[in-house]
């Protein structure tokens, strides 16, 4: 069975699209370490935080996504695409090269407690400009791209 989007889903199930057909949807990276040692061109940062001391959190977008959800997204991410662009414009400027979604389930495994749970990822930026402009400091973060559906709240 050939893959489907999520708005193809949404469609066939009448719910509504999270925008329209062919957009993507943001997704912010806060940067929090920049390897410059030998310019191996290395970023990594937080993609999500989910929940926070075990409540969910509301995104820039105004969501609420679930742990599960997250890791369903991260899983379709690196099976997909991996790449990423500057601002959602322009050619690919980076490739996805490490990553783990941090689900309650995970970090009891790994005997750690991170008080939230959340997407960690690492980027390797292939292109001049985008280096530059995160070691400059005037990149401090990064977006992703994605489609999925928005489904109301009820109550």
């Amino acid at each position: 069975m050939p893959a489907r989007s999520y708005d193809d889903v949404a469609a066939e199930r009448g719910l509504p699209s999270a925008v329209a057909k062919g957009a993507e949807l943001g997704l912010r990276v806060q940067l929090v370490k920049a390897a410059q040692k030998g310019e191996r061109r290395l970023v990594w940062g937080w993609a999500s935080i989910v929940t926070k001391g075990g409540k969910a959190v509301v995104d820039d977008h105004a969501d609420i996504v679930t742990a599960a959800t997250l890791e369903r997204a991260a899983h379709d991410y690196l099976r997909r695409s991996r790449i990423g662009k500057r601002q959602h414009a322009g050619r690919p400027a980076l490739q996805l090269v490490e990553s783990i979604v941090f689900t309650k389930a995970k970090q009891q495994a790994l005997g750690i407690d991170l008080g939230f749970e959340g997407w960690f990822a690492g980027w390797h930026v292939h292109d001049d400009a985008t280096w530059a402009a995160i070691k400059a400091g005037k990149l401090p973060g990064l977006s992703i791209g994605g489609s999925g559906v928005r489904i109301p709240l009820k109550g």
